[in-house]
């Protein structure tokens, strides 16, 4: 019995292997073959779009607000990031959840602080978008750091965990 469960595994593998080399093979012969991968291309009208009203705050300017008690800090990363380490006192309002997580954060979007969105570095949109999309509902002051989490470690600050500090 294991002789036959083994060798029927073994031929299953095959079949898999084999499909998946003849479909490679086919896509690398068509003329308009699907691509395997490919290249980030940044669309600079919807980039431009996003960032048309944000201001762009470093790392100084945000630890002044975060002194200051002046501050809604919001990760726009999602839950399982946030969940391994975010910048001290951030909320997470993950992109992906705005709308249906925006009712638990209304009141306190409201409060009159400023709002610093944040993701994970220069190169991350999210908190771009989220800012834009706060300013859509009416938050107006609203900002982005642009360093993001890695900024933030890279300066050497501690980050929090949902067990306090690291």
């Amino acid at each position: 019995m294991k002789r036959f469960v083994s060798r029927t595994l073994l031929e299953t593998l095959l079949i898999l292997v084999a499909g998946l080399v003849v479909a490679l093979v086919v896509n690398a012969l068509r003329n308009q073959g699907l691509p395997l991968a490919t290249a980030y291309q940044p669309q600079p009208e919807v980039e431009q779009a996003v960032l048309r009203d944000i201001s762009r705050i470093d790392l100084d300017t945000l630890k002044a607000l975060m002194e200051a008690d002046m501050v809604l800090l919001v990760d726009a990363r999602e839950e399982s990031a946030y969940r391994i380490g975010h910048i001290p006192g951030a909320r997470n309002l993950p992109l992906s959840r705005k709308e249906s997580a925006y009712d638990e954060f209304q009141d306190e979007l409201n409060a009159g602080l400023t709002v610093v969105t944040y993701c994970i570095d220069p190169e991350c949109l999210d908190s771009a978008f989220l800012a834009s999309w706060l300013q859509d509902r009416g938050i107006h002051d609203v900002m982005v750091y642009d360093g993001g989490i890695e900024g933030w470690r890279a300066a050497g600050n501690r980050i929090e965990l949902p067990g306090g500090m690291k």
